[in-house]
């Protein structure tokens, strides 16, 4: 989304996921959307810096959205939805 940067985008621990970050570098709120290379479908959890998850998964397709507040930055991990 438009004032969005992704500011990291790695590896999880287990190796079975990836983590991405984005920051808002605006001084309004703004939504985007990760974008995955396959319709999946995927499993999203929002987590903490040190990958604690702060809420349960969300299973979705390619299109992983999410809204940030002014500055803000939100951490997801990202992995195949096994079930």
């Amino acid at each position: 989304g438009e004032g969005l940067r992704a500011s990291a985008i790695t590896q999880s621990r287990d190796a079975r996921a990836v983590i991405v970050r984005a920051v808002n570098v605006t001084d309004s709120t703004r939504a985007g959307a990760w974008r995955m290379p396959h319709a999946g479908p995927w499993r999203a959890t929002p987590v903490r810096f040190d990958e604690t998850p702060l809420g349960p998964p969300v299973r979705t397709a390619a299109r992983i959205p999410f809204t940030l507040g002014v500055r803000g930055v939100t951490t997801i991990r990202i992995e195949p939805a096994d079930d």
